[in-house]
């Protein structure tokens, strides 16, 4: 992106991805390989698959997302605390994503702490088989497996928090119709797929 084009504030985007089942076990050992040996040109092609929905082979196997669906996410401001004391290293790394399913869209605010309508179980960025967090130049990338899925689960808002349970939130995200609008896409419920989370919060702000 062309810095004249650049809204002022950081860059921080959310992907929810949908890739086929049997993509399952390729992707789990791509994000096994991500977190054992930190590869930036791995981690930056992975990036392209949700950034530019591209393809790419992973040991002969083609990785290729269903549908991919883009919402900006906002930094709020309990996260933007914690992320300087992170930078002072005196807190621990961000380690969890959270979904909710709230069923219409909404605009977070810099005040929330916690999800509209959070469901139960957060993935844990640092189970090596199914989440990362990962940095790239400015970019700080957070993701992670949700599950096998059919196309009658709706789950239309994400966080990145510090805990298991309660903790502190970095960044709040409405996908709403957009992530409701899936459920008119035939091939969604054709067959039992995977869905990705993915944040990337880029820590280079363009100032006015």
């Amino acid at each position: 992106m062309k810095l004249e084009k650049r809204g002022r504030g950081s860059l921080d985007v959310s992907y929810i991805a949908y890739f086929p089942q049997y993509q399952k076990a390729v992707l789990h050992d791509l994000i096994s390989e991500i977190n054992r040996d930190h590869d930036q040109n791995l981690i930056s092609e992975f990036a392209s698959v949700f950034e530019k929905n591209k393809s790419f082979n992973y040991n002969d196997n083609l990785i290729k997302a269903d549908q991919i669906i883009e919402k900006g996410d906002l930094l709020v401001n309990g996260g933007i605390d914690r992320t300087i004391d992170a930078m002072r290293g005196t807190v621990s790394p961000w380690r969890y994503v959270a979904t909710g399913i709230v069923g219409s869209a909404f605009t977070p605010a810099v005040s929330d702490t916690v999800l509209l309508n959070e469901a139960t179980g957060r993935i844990d960025m640092n189970d090596v088989n199914r989440g990362w967090h990962e940095q790239f130049g400015m970019k700080i990338f957070y993701g992670g497996i949700h599950s096998e899925m059919t196309g009658n689960n709706i789950i239309d808002e994400v966080g990145i928090f510090s805990a298991s349970s309660g903790g502190t939130m970095l960044n709040h995200t409405s996908f709403g119709t957009a992530q409701i609008a899936r459920l008119q896409n035939p091939q969604a419920t054709m067959y039992r797929q995977i869905m990705i989370f993915a944040v990337f919060v880029e820590f280079c702000p363009a100032l006015p």
